[in-house]
């Protein structure tokens, strides 16, 4: 595309072109391909009607920017499309005990991201609900911030394509959450902060740090459990892919 004759800017044709490759890694060839095809020939057809039309070259050239840039989003999503019809492709040629092993694990990661996304949900309107009025919101930016996260980690966890970034965004999260919930705790259950702080306190008698280590151990133990889900998918997404490119006969040797 850099050397067609009559390109209002070649810098600009490569760089659009690059984004195509950019978003178009990862795919089956034959999409990727397809895909930067059509829109080198979307650019050729932009700048032709153009020229036709009598339009400045910088005219053109902002145009093909915007168009460029507006598209993004769609961009992005045509990928979203592309992985998960490829996913269930993959999927649907695997061995029945793969797609029963992946599915029941896909299952437990949505169930509990579900779970925990409720419950800070539930505690996030508690608080919102019952911290006063005159404190603002800005009291409780914590507590909004991560109740955001945790539901983009769970939207992550329920699409197919970004479920393991969505089991280590949960990872990532867990602390911060443990953190907004213990500094919100009087606000979202009064016989709750009272529970952890009759639990805690033989701790708090020893050490503050050790106190703060105990509050932290259901934070742990979600760290543990997304980092093991996002690991065993990860595992079984490389099984699932390999069993999709391996001749039928090969197969039984995988096992």
């Amino acid at each position: 595309m850099k050397g067609r004759a009559g390109l209002p800017n070649p810098g600009l044709t490569v760089w659009v072109l690059r984004w195509v490759a950019l978003y178009t890694r990862g795919l089956p060839e034959g999409a990727a391909r397809d895909r930067a095809d059509e829109i080198a020939s979307d650019l050729f057809e932009h700048n032709a009607a153009a020229v036709a039309a009598d339009q400045s070259k910088r005219a053109t050239t902002l145009s093909i920017l915007t168009r460029a840039l507006t598209g993004m989003g769609a961009d992005v999503l045509w990928r979203e499309r592309q992985l998960q019809q490829e996913h269930r492709r993959q999927l649907s040629v695997a061995s029945p005990a793969l797609r029963t092993r992946y599915s029941r694990v896909a299952r437990g990661a949505v169930a509990l991201g579900a779970a925990v996304a409720i419950l800070t949900l539930a505690s996030t309107i508690r608080v919102l609900t019952n911290v006063p009025t005159a404190w603002g919101v800005s009291s409780v930016t914590g507590q909004i911030a991560v109740t955001v996260g945790v539901l983009l980690a769970l939207l992550a966890l329920l699409r197919s394509s970004s479920r393991i970034l969505g089991a280590l965004f949960f990872a990532a999260l867990s602390l911060p959450l443990c953190l907004a919930v213990a500094q919100n705790t009087m606000y979202i259950s009064l016989t709750l902060a009272q529970v952890m702080q009759s639990a805690l306190a033989p701790f708090a008698a020893t050490s503050y740090y050790l106190a703060f280590a105990v509050l932290f151990i259901p934070a742990y133990l979600l760290i543990a459990v997304f980092m093991t889900i996002a690991v065993r998918l990860r595992a079984l997404h490389r099984r699932i892919r390999l069993e999709a490119y391996t001749p039928a006969h090969e197969t039984t040797m995988l096992y």
